[in-house]
Order: structure tokens, then sequence, then C-alpha cells
């Protein structure tokens, strides 16, 4: 269903390259953030899951 709908479509060879420059642009992006951080910040998010013990915790309890 969706292939014919994209066949139909004027310009599609577009799509593809667009998807892939967001794709490629997102994760540079992500590098980039993951090179700038200090090292308090990540020893920050390592901890946060073991901050809460409440947060383990199930509704039946």
């Amino acid at each position: 269903m969706f292939k014919e709908a994209l066949t139909h479509l004027h310009g599609n060879d577009l799509v593809p390259i667009i998807f892939l420059c967001v794709f490629i642009v997102f994760f540079v992006l992500m590098i980039s953030w993951v090179m700038k951080i200090d090292k308090k910040t990540i020893k920050e998010y390592a901890k946060m899951p073991l901050d809460n013990p409440d947060a383990l915790s199930t509704k039946g309890e």
C-alpha cells in the first residue's frame, strides 16, 4: 500500500536523500553532545537510577 503511494509521488527520489541527511545530522549532533559533556554530568546520569529506590518498586507493593 505504502509502496504504491510512494511510487506515484513526483520527486520521490528526493525522499531517501532527505531521510539520510536527517539521520546523519542527528548522529553528528549526538556525537558532538557526547564529546562536549563533562565527566561530572556523566557520573550524575549513571547514578540516576540508583538514587531513588522508590522508583524501582512495583505498583502491587
